[in-house]
């Protein structure tokens, strides 16, 4: 049976998108924070290997 895994985007930078008085639902347009951009790296080592895991 297959898999299915959600990833939630990184943290964001809701102080800059507050800033720019975006109307709602269009928050795709906020930068990551520090953090965020650290947290991508880190959900991709993480996922890399869950094909080769579900063909064991």
């Amino acid at each position: 049976m297959g898999s299915v895994h959600l990833v939630r985007h990184g943290e964001a930078d809701w102080q800059a998108m507050n800033a720019r008085r975006l109307p709602d639902g269009i928050n795709d347009l906020v930068a990551l924070t520090a953090q965020g951009l650290g947290e991508a790296p880190r959900a991709a080592a993480q996922l890399s290997n869950v094909g080769d895991q579900a063909q064991r």
